[in-house]
């Protein structure tokens, strides 16, 4: 989950979410792990094959050419990223990512 965009924020205000599927309820911990679903909704996905430095132009145009010349809004829940296969497990330049961006 990426609320912010860390080219225009400050360093210490850059947040984010890591997130994984459980079959039970996290209880509560020191770690700051806690329990949240997705909401179901509607998405514009790309899917992403290389390096992680250069997902944020993709990001980009999602956000740019993609959303402005589509009939959709931002929905108010943070843009999200799937990792479907990733380093070591498959070199860097196949390493593979879904960007999830919700619409309405």
């Amino acid at each position: 989950m990426l609320y912010d965009d860390p080219k225009l924020i400050a360093q210490e205000d850059f947040r984010f979410d890591l997130c994984c599927s459980v079959n039970r309820e996290v209880d509560r911990n020191e770690y700051g792990v806690f329990n949240s679903v997705i909401p179901e909704g509607k998405c514009a996905v790309v899917r992403h094959i290389g390096s992680d430095d250069t997902i944020d132009q993709v990001v980009n145009f999602l956000f740019s050419d993609w959303l402005r010349n589509s009939n959709f809004k931002v929905r108010d829940y943070p843009l999200f990223l799937e990792r479907v296969s990733f380093f070591p497990e498959v070199p860097e330049s196949e390493m593979i990512t879904d960007i999830y961006l919700p619409i309405r």
